[in-house]
């Protein structure tokens, strides 16, 4: 009788691990971010807002992104700018990746010259990882934004 319990009970909290609310979730990150290319390549702080529909693997993320290039000689450049995405998520309870699509708006102020926004698009892959409460991501998005067509890496918790 217990042999035939043994599995079922080591089960049991997987289930509470990996149980999600019908509802849509709505969730907050911060995270640390490198752009690859722009300035020889900047890092930089971010937030990002999501909604996830856990019946449809399906959520969308708009984050900012604050970079703080070394400029060199150049007194006063900066990057920055925001992005919107569409992810598309593997149904995993602990681990999940996914992957995301979006558009990127950027500000390149080359400080010699006038800044300027310039928007483009994003492709890439990433991974979530955690429970409910607490989870991280780390995700590889490529931009096609002038001045710079770059990678683009973001390490971060959400709330």
């Amino acid at each position: 009788m217990l042999r035939r319990l043994a599995l079922p009970l080591c089960l049991i909290p997987f289930a509470f691990i990996s149980a999600t609310p019908a509802a849509a979730q709505f969730d907050v990150g911060v995270h640390a971010t490198r752009a690859a290319d722009v300035f020889g390549g900047a890092w930089g702080l971010g937030a990002t807002v999501g909604v996830e529909v856990p019946a449809l693997p399906l959520g969308a993320r708009v984050g900012g992104d604050w970079f703080r290039p070394d400029c060199g000689i150049a007194d006063g450049c900066g990057f920055l700018g925001w992005t919107a995405d569409v992810r598309v998520r593997m149904p995993f309870p602990v681990v999940r990746p996914f992957a995301l699509a979006g558009v990127v708006h950027r500000r390149h102020d080359p400080g010699s010259a006038k800044a300027q926004w310039n928007s483009g698009w994003a492709a890439g892959l990433g991974v979530d990882v955690g429970t409910l409460v607490l989870r991280g991501f780390g995700e590889v998005r490529y931009e096609w934004v002038e001045p710079d067509h770059q990678f683009v890496f973001r390490l971060g918790i959400i709330l």
